[in-house]
């Protein structure tokens, strides 16, 4: 059972990967999110620092960048309503590998790392 059955209240956020989760999961989750607009430039994983959220968004786009040999910044990935920011969380880094900011303006939903694990 997912929440795009209606058998759960309905959260405003389309994010593919929240509307996945069974009830138990669901219900876990929700009350340690919150809502934050993110403007096309925010840095919400800057490389180095610590990862100490994770972002699932709504509507907008969140941009990878990693960081050459040469000192060059690569977009290696971008994250959209699919998916969410905070795979180096889910691995157990204590520290973003990549930078990754706001591409597209959007809104998003966000939990402590602390939260998430």
């Amino acid at each position: 059972m997912n929440i795009s059955t209606g058998l759960l209240p309905t959260i405003d956020c389309p994010n593919r990967l929240l509307r996945m989760l069974d009830e138990d999961a669901y219900r876990a989750l929700m009350p340690a999110m919150s809502r934050r607009r993110l403007h096309v430039g925010d840095v919400v994983g800057p490389r180095g620092e610590a990862a100490s959220n994770v972002y699932f968004p709504c509507h907008g786009v969140l941009s990878v960048l990693t960081l050459m040999r040469d000192g060059t910044m690569v977009e290696t990935g971008t994250i959209g309503n699919e998916g969410f920011a905070g795979i180096d969380v889910l691995l157990g880094c204590e520290y973003w590998t990549d930078t990754v900011f706001c591409q597209v303006e959007g809104d998003c939903l966000w939990m402590t790392a602390e939260a998430f694990h």
